[in-house]
């Protein structure tokens, strides 16, 4: 599934399952809906009530966006398969405080959990870090009330931040000093956790 995005105004024309884009010069292109997830939207588009019922049949999203590239709203197909079952247990997970503190338990366990194995590459350069953040994982599943658990996860991102910068530091200066391109590798990689 893919991502398509249109920036030229005109006009979307369905003809049985086929959609086509007429631009204002005149030229059509068709439009691979079969494979297509999301729909953006950043011009001057006509459509009408066939396309959206196509849009609906193969489930795809259509997002808008302003002259400016903010983005304005969506058009969300109609699930398919609606019992209200999942709804009334996700309902009943959010009034019910324990397992509303269970849910985000996991949530912040894992990205602690995940967050380790990224960092335990460099266990040399970050080691203090690394044992401060294992503590807080042993502190997730002691959390009573979710402010607890907020307070654990403040104290994990401040860790991690100030571990990624640690690390690139240390990085910075080598790669500097001319090493490896292993180092640059790492480098790139630790950029990437950092905007993760």
């Amino acid at each position: 599934m893919k991502n398509v995005y249109l920036f030229n105004n005109g006009r979307i024309q369905r003809k049985d399952s086929t959609i086509y884009l007429v631009f204002e010069d005149g030229t059509k292109k068709t439009l691979p809906i079969e494979n297509t997830e999301n729909l953006h939207v950043f011009a001057e588009m006509d459509f009408n009530t066939s396309f959206f019922n196509l849009m609906n049949q193969k489930d795809v999203n259509i997002h808008f966006y302003n002259y400016y590239g903010y983005y304005s709203g969506s058009y969300t197909p109609r699930r398919k398969k609606v019992a209200g079952f999942v709804d009334v247990q996700q309902a009943a997970h959010v009034l019910d405080l324990n397992k509303r503190l269970y849910i985000a338990q996991q949530f912040v366990y894992s990205a602690i959990h995940h967050m380790l194995r990224n960092i335990r590459r460099y266990k040399d350069e970050v080691e203090p870090f690394i044992d401060e953040i294992t503590q807080l994982k042993k502190q997730v599943a002691d959390a009573t009330d979710i402010q607890t658990l907020m307070g654990i996860e403040g104290k994990f991102a401040l860790l991690t931040i100030n571990a990624l910068m640690q690390l690139l530091k240390i990085l910075i200066f080598n790669f500097q000093r001319g090493k490896s391109v292993r180092l640059q590798i790492q480098l790139m990689h630790l950029f990437h956790l950092a905007i993760v």
